[in-house]
């Protein structure tokens, strides 16, 4: 994080900073916004949806204006800078993540195996039968396991 996170958080800060009272003048311009046009040379507000902004902690719906967000206007520059780093660290964080659960949930299986077939085998069950049993059934359990947190990765992956 520290590495690749931290210097887009600085460089977006410094945009947001830079460009912040051209967004806060834009508010103020007589190039009305609509709901469904805005921009940057179309972000005046209308002295009263300006007010009903401000007295709203700044978000407000307006019916000629749309939608309107100060905060997240505001944060945008910052958004838009650091946006692709942070997706970077959230996919690796969840592929290490599940890596790590994968193994952690293997050797569990793995040992709850053990524990059934010594529990078995005291029980006088024959050894050879239950090692071929214990055998098939974890492969058969494993390749479970393996196949879900396959599955889970795809999602993980599709969905960012």
């Amino acid at each position: 994080i520290n590495s690749s996170l931290s210097p887009s958080l600085r460089a977006g800060a410094a945009k947001a900073q830079s460009s912040a009272m051209a967004t806060v003048t834009s508010w103020g311009s007589n190039s009305r916004r609509a709901k469904n046009k805005r921009g940057p040379n179309k972000n005046g507000l209308y002295y009263s949806t300006y007010l009903a902004v401000a007295r709203r902690d700044g978000a407000y719906v307006s019916k000629s204006a749309g939608h309107v967000d100060f905060n997240q206007e505001m944060c945008d520059p910052m958004e838009k800078e650091f946006g692709s780093d942070w997706q970077r660290v959230l996919d690796l964080s969840i592929k290490v993540f599940l890596r790590e659960s994968e193994a952690k949930v293997l050797a569990l299986s793995s040992s709850i195996d053990k524990a059934v077939v010594s529990g078995l085998a005291q029980a006088g069950l024959d050894s050879a039968r239950l090692s071929t049993m214990a055998g098939a059934a974890s492969r058969s359990c494993t390749n479970a396991l393996k196949a879900s947190f396959r599955a889970m990765n795809e999602v993980a992956t599709s969905t960012q």
